[in-house]
């Protein structure tokens, strides 16, 4: 006990340190903490918004191509030549 009675008594350096330590540390801890919650709630958030997004185009380009598959296989089918070719065998 009287060695930290000591510590306090021989240096305002100590004192400052002491004090920074108690009173700023957690509070740079805490706001350190909040940031990352309010930082990984956004990015998911993000990720989410982006994937729909994604996920949304990937289904209209495949009805397109699907669309133009079947509009091409019509057309063969019309096609006179085609319709020769199929009947003979």
């Amino acid at each position: 006990m009287k060695r930290v009675m000591n510590w306090f008594r021989t240096s305002i350096q100590r004192r400052l340190f002491l004090y920074f330590t108690v009173l700023v540390v957690p509070a740079l801890i805490l706001l350190g903490v909040t940031f990352y919650r309010i930082a990984s709630l956004n990015m998911a958030r993000n990720i989410d918004q982006y994937s729909e997004q994604i996920l949304a185009q990937a289904i209209l380009h495949l009805e397109l191509y699907l669309k133009d598959y079947g509009q091409d296989t019509l057309a063969a089918l019309g096609d006179e030549f085609v319709t020769d070719f199929l009947s003979e065998k």
